[in-house]
């Protein structure tokens, strides 16, 4: 498991999806974990489903600092993600190559 350290950071939860944890890391880190984890095309339900959940935690964590109507939309979208992760996973017989053929087109 990767551990990545603090420089003075503002994330204080901890986050842990394929291998990577999120605890103690600036804003800036953890953005650039998300950026640098963006699964490719061919990529399966659960590493995509993973991401997604990474980038939930991200949301989550730029929320507290936000404020405002601000931190409800990036709730709002942390919540969007952990259940787009949730409905990759789901067994479906509509899926078309790592999404669901809703949002296939």
């Amino acid at each position: 498991m990767r551990r990545y350290r603090s420089i003075g950071g503002t994330c204080t939860g901890e986050q842990n999806v394929s291998g990577v944890t999120l605890a103690g890391m600036t804003a800036l880190e953890e953005m650039g974990i998300v950026m640098r984890a963006v699964p490719g095309p061919r990529a399966a339900d659960r590493e995509i489903a993973d991401w997604y959940t990474l980038k939930a935690g991200l949301l989550d964590h730029l929320a507290v600092d936000a404020g405002g109507s601000e931190a409800d939309r990036m709730r709002a979208q942390a919540r969007r993600a952990r259940q787009h992760a949730a409905e990759l996973l789901a067994p479906s017989q509509n899926r078309v190559g790592g999404l669901a053929a809703s949002n296939a087109s």
